[in-house]
């Protein structure tokens, strides 16, 4: 299976950091990420997770990760809706611990 521009590339590493599908991806997280955190329940946050995954499919898109086959070839396959839907949630975590103001001692001033 080969990777369109549309796709989510799941993995680690600056080459899938630079694909157009994941600077979408990334993009709508940024997007939705207000929203996403002032949810009050999960069914909320799984309603906003869904639509993220609607979007990214809607236009063409999957979520492909790397699999190794026995003769040591890898190739991109497509997850589950489930598992996409916990990397949409990850992605929205993630931002989230990033957003967060970091308390560092070292730098507050002590006149």
């Amino acid at each position: 299976m080969e990777p369109n521009d549309n796709d989510v590339l799941l993995g680690r590493g600056n080459g899938l950091a630079v694909h157009e599908g994941n600077k979408r991806y990334r993009q709508l997280i940024l997007d939705c990420h207000h929203r996403y955190k002032e949810c009050k329940t999960k069914v909320q946050k799984k309603q906003i997770q869904e639509e993220v995954f609607h979007t990214i499919t809607s236009q063409s898109g999957r979520f492909l990760t790397q699999q190794q086959t026995a003769d040591n070839v890898s190739s991109w396959v497509e997850i589950k809706k489930k598992n996409a839907i916990v990397k949409i949630s990850q992605s929205f975590r993630t931002l989230s611990n990033r957003k967060k103001p970091h308390n560092n001692t070292d730098t507050e001033s002590t006149t």
